[in-house]
C-alpha cells in the first residue's frame, strides 16, 4: 500500500495499481476476495472517464455518475 493507492500482483494477472474512486469501489466489493477478483489491467483515463478491468468485470468512473461496476 502507498499513500494514494496500492499495487497488486499475481502470476495470472501481473502487477497493477489501484487508485482513488475505483480503488474505493473495489474495496467495497471485498478487494480480490470479492466478485471482481484481481485487477487485470491499468486504470486508463480519457475524456473525463476512467476504467479498470478486473478478473470479474470492469469499474468505470465519471464525474457525473461516480464509479459503476459492470460484471462479466
Amino acid at each position: 500500500n502507498y499513500q494514494r493507492g496500492a499495487i497488486h500482483w499475481t502470476t495470472a494477472t501481473g502487477a497493477h495499481a489501484t487508485l482513488g474512486a475505483i480503488r474505493s469501489t473495489w474495496a467495497g466489493t471485498g478487494y480480490e476476495r470479492g466478485r471482481l477478483g484481481y485487477p487485470t489491467g491499468p486504470e486508463t483515463c480519457a475524456n473525463n472517464r476512467c476504467t479498470q478491468t478486473f478478473q470479474g468485470g470492469t469499474l468505470t468512473w465519471t464525474p457525473t455518475t461516480g464509479t459503476r461496476i459492470t460484471y462479466k
